[in-house]
């Protein structure tokens, strides 16, 4: 009796642990499907053109000349 209580009470743990389990493992792949969705809808190339621009106007050097006007234009799809 007291050995069919301890299998029993062990089997319910068990299944206590793997619901627990497969409910962590389901609000990660929840979570990780949103954020994609996320960052798809975010990477627009408006975003990336802002990214960009954020990126050189972060650099501390400061370049002169015709080439570098040619550079960023052609970087972003604009004409000089």
């Amino acid at each position: 009796m007291e050995k069919e209580s301890s299998r029993r009470q062990q089997e319910i743990e068990n299944q206590m642990y793997i619901a627990r389990q497969k409910s962590l493992g389901d609000s990660d792949f929840y979570r990780e499907m949103k954020e994609a969705e996320a960052n798809r809808l975010k990477l627009t190339p408006e975003f990336l053109e802002l990214k960009f621009i954020e990126a050189i106007a972060d650099n501390t050097k400061i370049f002169f000349g015709d080439k570098v006007l040619f550079f960023l234009s052609s970087s972003l799809c604009l004409s000089p």
